[in-house]
């Protein structure tokens, strides 16, 4: 196996063109590269066949398509720099490329460019891959993509392309949080606390999947349940509030009675009523 290689650059500028697409065949073999910023491409020796007469195809917007005559590659690595000559851009004018990307794949975008005056003189809304000729200075590009959004101020050079890429990667929604602290006659205090298997002492957090999940507290004896369902991105606080129960009170009340009016004397019975008292209450704040 053997390399296949070189660089692309404009034939006027002698500079590296950005991201030329090259095309190398041979029989029973096709490869495909899209070159670097710079221009540099490269068939590596892992499946390129050595001893085979190749022939290679350089395209890219604003410039002629580069078909090279057959060449024979031997046994050894193979350096072909390729010269591309722009057509189709007028001296007074630069051409602007505008591409999206979506977790490093291609899609099409809103895509908007205007000039920086207020109000702009030039505003240009397509779809992406946009492409279009505009006199030379510096614009705002937006690109927006199913709500991912983005900016940037390229410079537009006359004779030349300039190429902007929107890369955006997906933002997957974070993990629903449960916050649990614990309350005893209104004083934050250190609970036993559990979420479907997981413990913890308050305060204590659980970073959870999305899901319904039973928080359990005890102190002191007393327990405290409740149940939550979270979707993602969802944050919830749950206070559990333990209360020392009422000390029980007796109130005495009287009852009089008439005894034997034969001892003349009066009986007095008082009689006893016990109350217990257990407050009890759990808050739960979801965000």
């Amino acid at each position: 196996m053997v390399k296949v290689y070189g660089w692309v650059v404009d034939k006027n500028l002698k500079q590296g063109v950005e991201h030329p697409f090259v095309t190398l065949t041979a029989e029973g073999y096709s490869g495909e590269r899209i070159g670097t910023s710079a221009g540099y491409y490269e068939f590596n020796s892992y499946g390129i066949p050595a001893n085979r007469t190749y022939t290679l195809r350089v395209e890219k917007t604003g410039y002629k398509t580069f078909q090279s005559e057959p060449f024979y590659v031997g046994t050894a690595d193979y350096r072909f720099d390729v010269e591309l000559e722009p057509v189709g851009i007028p001296l007074d004018r630069g051409m602007l490329e505008v591409y999206a990307y979506m977790d490093e794949k291609e899609v099409v975008a809103d895509a908007e460019v205007k000039d920086l005056k207020v109000p702009p003189d030039i505003v240009v809304r397509d779809k992406t891959p946009l492409k279009v000729l505009l006199p030379p200075q510096t614009y705002a590009v937006i690109c927006n993509y199913n709500g991912y959004y983005d900016e940037k101020y390229p410079s537009v050079k006359a004779g030349q392309i300039t190429r902007v890429d929107f890369r955006f990667k997906t933002i997957l929604p974070s993990k629903p949080i449960i916050d649990v602290s614990a309350l005893y006659n209104g004083t934050e205090v250190k609970a036993d606390v559990t979420c479907n298997g997981y413990s913890g002492i308050t305060p204590a957090r659980f970073e959870v999947e999305p899901g319904t999940y039973t928080i359990r507290g005890t102190y002191l004896g007393q327990e405290r349940t409740t149940t939550i369902t979270l979707k993602p991105g969802e944050y919830a606080w749950i206070k559990l509030q333990f209360e020392k129960p009422t000390v029980p009170v007796e109130l005495p009340y009287l009852a009089v009675a008439l005894a034997a009016i034969a001892t003349g004397s009066i009986m007095i019975y008082a009689g006893r009523r016990r109350m217990m008292e257990i407050p009890f209450q759990t808050e739960t704040e979801i965000s």
